[in-house]
């Protein structure tokens, strides 16, 4: 049985969700869920991904800010042409670090 800190659980529209950590690589700036070194590079050169930290969906030009993480999906604050706000989820391997 695992005993869970309530700082990492949190209740989001009425669904329990576990928040969990993710890092990126400083050399290569991919995202990835292991805290001991860098998936893709194997560089040891790692940084805890922040809430609200920029980023960018690989394979496309949208840019967009870290909102919350559940398992292996990130959702993403990503403003359109528009001006508006709009919340879309992608896969946490597809997300690259931006400066």
């Amino acid at each position: 049985m695992h005993i869970i800190s309530y700082r990492n659980l949190i209740l989001w529209m009425g669904e329990l969700i576990l928040l969990t950590n993710l890092f990126y690589c400083l050399n290569c700036m991919r995202v990835f869920k292991s805290e001991d070194k860098c998936d893709y590079c194997n560089s040891e050169n790692i940084e805890l991904l922040k809430k609200d930290a920029p980023v960018n969906v690989m394979g496309s030009k949208l840019k967009g800010r870290l909102l919350r993480v559940n398992d292996n999906t990130v959702s993403l604050i990503i403003i359109t042409e528009n001006k508006d706000k709009v919340i879309k989820e992608y896969d946490a391997s597809k997300l690259r670090k931006i400066l």
